[in-house]
């Protein structure tokens, strides 16, 4: 699988867990916490899917043309992306 494919799935799974828990955390009820996350996936389950989706595409493609940039940067202030390891 490609690495870049493998880091924005990877970056999905994270948005996807940060957007459940931090709100549920943040709650000051007393249900237990699997209770608020279940509750919480079940109102924004289509929010959770989709913007997990725009996150995905996003690092796919700022990986993608992340060396295209590196190459035609002009400005001697960026060229601190040619150090860079990735």
């Amino acid at each position: 699988m490609d690495n870049h494919l493998l880091v924005s799935l990877v970056g999905a799974l994270v948005n996807a867990v940060l957007v459940l828990v931090v709100p549920c955390v943040l709650q000051k009820t007393n249900l237990p916490y699997s209770d608020r996350i279940s509750k919480a996936f079940g109102k924004n389950r289509e929010v959770i899917i989709s913007s997990s989706v725009v996150v995905a595409v996003v690092i796919y493609i700022s990986l993608n043309i992340t060396p295209t940039i590196k190459q035609e940067t002009p400005l001697p202030i960026l060229n601190f992306l040619n150090s860079m390891p990735f």
